[in-house]
């Protein structure tokens, strides 16, 4: 195998691997400093509110809800890793001249799109 593949191959692991422990930590940190101790934590829960994924944002932006919008930065940043990953290896292949490779890695890549983009309530 070229050492330059490996090389890329190695980088992009060292992305994936640092990448899901910073989104761990950003949804940590939003999630802990969302939590009020002076009541019970789960009183948040007693009423459910259909709220989507745009509007909760709008929302906790107005407000100021530092939080749940560093919790969803962590979420998107996880989310998005497999994506770069499909991304990253269809190029790789593309380089390689590997045309069927890139083509099926590019096809996925395009599915998982559509389904985020399907399954996501805007």
């Amino acid at each position: 195998m070229n050492k330059n593949i490996i090389t890329l191959e190695y980088r992009i692991s060292k992305l994936l691997r640092y990448g899901v422990m910073l989104a761990g930590a950003l949804m940590f940190v939003g999630w802990m400093s969302m939590l009020d101790f002076t009541q019970n934590p789960l009183l948040a829960f007693h009423d459910y509110r259909e709220v989507t994924f745009v509007h909760s944002i709008g929302y906790a932006w107005r407000d100021k809800v530092w939080g749940l919008l560093t919790a969803y930065a962590g979420l998107i940043l996880l989310i998005s890793l497999p994506l770069s990953r499909v991304l990253m290896t269809a190029i790789l292949f593309w380089r390689q001249k590997e045309r069927l490779l890139s083509g099926i890695a590019f096809f996925v890549f395009a599915a998982l799109i559509i389904s985020f983009s399907l399954g996501i309530e805007l």
